[in-house]
């Protein structure tokens, strides 16, 4: 078991998501390409979803006929609904793309450059997609928060072993 603290390599989605939760506003330690990823990949499907919810109920009442209030009426709940789920990915989303950056042996502050990119055309996407791929870096231990376990080797005294740098 890869204690919380430590990035987990090879994670499965679930696992990923349990974990982006569990570890919901830290912002030190690591963690992995996989644990990064399924956590992105859900909430990219998740927010189209939620929001198709809120969009086509309203086009097929104007398209009907009926009056804006009573549109809005209807998919008042779904639009609270997507707006909880913005409120409650936000710290979480955050924390996992700093720790991202440190498994890559990047400082977290550049994450700014995301905020940056959010008003060029596909610019934070671009970040993200590539965030996803930086491989894991052996400098990134610095950003551990303790030194005796060693989650680039194949035990946990970090004697001996190959280094994994890759997701599985």
């Amino acid at each position: 078991i890869v204690p919380l603290d430590m990035p987990h390599y090879g994670i499965n989605p679930w696992g990923a998501v349990k974990r982006f939760f569990a570890k919901f506003a830290t912002f030190e330690g690591r963690a992995s390409r996989s644990e990064y990823a399924w956590v992105m990949v859900t909430i990219t499907v998740l927010q189209p979803v939620a929001l198709s919810l809120i969009y086509f109920p309203m086009v097929e009442m104007e398209l009907n006929g009926q009056e804006a209030t009573g549109a809005l009426a209807a998919v008042l709940p779904a639009a609270i609904g997507w707006m909880a789920f913005l409120l409650v990915t936000l710290v979480p989303s955050l924390a996992v793309s700093v720790r991202r950056l440190h498994d890559a042996g990047w400082s977290g502050w550049l994450f700014l450059l995301s905020f940056a990119l959010f008003w060029v055309q596909y610019g934070e996407l671009f970040f993200n997609a590539v965030l996803a791929f930086l491989p894991s870096s052996e400098k990134s231990h610095r950003y551990d928060p303790r030194s005796g376990y060693n989650s680039f080797s194949r035990s946990s005294s970090g004697q001996g072993g190959s280094a994994k740098l890759t997701d599985a």
